[in-house]
């Protein structure tokens, strides 16, 4: 076979597809941790994750429900004044992996930033401001950015955390593992599917807990149980029916 037809048959188009869908992966698994790219760990005193190809893919914005009691109140969207406990921990966790993924933290910078300023340890806020804006432009550009441009094109997209897991709790750091199911696409080209993906959220007690980083590695993933997926106009009308849940307690 001359490489021309090795570039271009059968062989070579399920390498392309599959390398799509691995590029896809990796930012729908990062983005569930707070927008940080898979197989990247960011900390206050390391570099900024760079933006890498991946973002002028299907980039996809993640929504997850809280963990735990609610917060003390609000600051500039952001859920704070946890309390200096392990429930607290895991509570910030989830509160802050909720504003990481809302639409408006990715869509107006001036929000964004404040947003940044109320979640992040202070040693951690330029850091994590400056891989958030790289992220948000990457969504912007990819096509469920653009989707959301265009009006008709209906949208879904949401995160369902299934477990969460305490690495590490010594004050005043704490380690959060958490398991997300992410379920996206839309009605114009971006078939829904589903992805898994477990991130853990590092934080600091400077007062309450801060957001220092994160780091996501995909699953685990089950065997799906459904043999026929449902369609496109059908799935997103049930996502549309369906009021996702906001802060629900652990129990």
């Amino acid at each position: 076979m001359s490489p021309e037809q090795q570039a271009s048959g059968p062989g070579a188009l399920r390498r392309r597809q599959s390398r799509r869908r691995r590029l896809l992966a990796a930012v729908v698994i990062g983005l569930v941790a707070g927008g940080l790219l898979v197989g990247r760990s960011w900390n206050r005193s390391g570099p900024v994750a760079p933006v890498t190809d991946a973002l002028h893919g299907a980039a996809v914005v993640v929504d997850s429900a809280g963990i735990g009691a609610a917060p003390a109140r609000w600051l500039a969207g952001v859920p704070v004044g946890w309390p200096q406990t392990e429930h607290g921990a895991i509570s910030a966790a989830t509160g802050y992996a909720r504003v990481l993924s809302a639409r408006w933290f990715l869509t107006d910078t001036d929000r964004r930033h404040q947003a940044v300023a109320a979640m992040a340890d202070p040693d951690a806020r330029s850091g994590l401001q400056a891989a958030q804006d790289q992220v948000a432009a990457g969504i912007v550009r990819g096509p469920f950015g653009a989707a959301l441009a265009h009006r008709g094109v209906r949208s879904v997209l949401r995160t369902s955390l299934l477990g969460y897991r305490v690495d590490r709790y010594a004050p005043p750091a704490a380690e959060v593992a958490l398991w997300a199911l992410v379920l996206y696409g839309n009605d114009g080209g971006l078939v829904p599917q589903a992805l898994y993906a477990t991130s853990t959220l590092r934080l600091m007690w400077v007062g309450d807990w801060k957001l220092v980083g994160a780091d996501t590695v995909p699953g685990p993933v089950p065997v799906h149980g459904q043999a026929t997926p449902s369609g496109v106009r059908e799935l997103i009308q049930a996502a549309e029916c369906f009021k996702e849940f906001s802060y629900a307690p652990a129990g």
